[in-house]
C-alpha cells in the first residue's frame, strides 16, 4: 500500500497546477549517446520565477539534446537556449488546460484506488489462508 501512495505522490508532483515545480520535467528522457537518460541526471532544473524554469545542463555539448527532449516531451513546452543554459517559459493555465489537468489527476487517483483495492484484497486473502492453517 505504501508503494501505491508513494507512486501517487510522485505522479501528482508532475502535474502542473498553480505554482511551477522543478519536478514536472523529471520524467523527460534525454538521448545521451544512444541511451535514454532521465533529465535530472544530465541537468539541474530550478524554478526561476512563477512562469519560468531554468535548466542548467551539466555538459554544454548536451544542450541541443536536452532542448529537443523538452520540446518533444508532449508537455507543450518550448525551451529557449541562452548560451549555456535553457529557459523554459511555462504557458499560462487556461480554463481548458485546467480541466484537462483535473481529468488527468482524477485518472491518476483512480489508478491508485484500484491498486490499493488490489493490495487490500491480497492482504485479506493472506489473512484468511493463515486463519485456515
Amino acid at each position: 500500500m505504501d508503494l501505491a501512495i508513494d507512486a501517487l505522490k510522485k505522479e501528482l508532483a508532475n502535474v502542473r497546477a498553480g505554482r511551477p515545480s522543478a519536478n514536472i520535467l523529471d520524467q523527460i528522457q534525454v538521448n545521451v549517446q544512444g541511451t535514454k537518460t532521465p533529465l535530472p541526471r544530465v541537468a539541474q532544473v530550478v524554478v526561476r520565477d512563477n512562469n519560468t524554469l531554468a535548466v542548467n545542463v551539466f555538459d554544454r555539448t548536451m544542450l541541443p539534446q536536452v532542448e529537443s527532449a523538452i520540446r518533444d516531451s508532449g508537455m507543450g513546452l518550448n525551451p529557449v537556449a541562452d548560451g549555456v543554459n535553457l529557459r523554459v517559459p511555462l504557458p499560462k493555465l487556461t480554463t481548458e488546460h485546467r480541466q484537462q489537468l483535473a481529468k488527468s489527476a482524477a485518472k491518476i487517483v483512480e489508478q491508485t484506488k484500484v491498486s490499493l483495492r488490489a493490495a487490500r484484497q491480497d492482504a485479506m486473502t493472506r489473512v484468511k489462508n493463515v486463519e485456515k492453517a
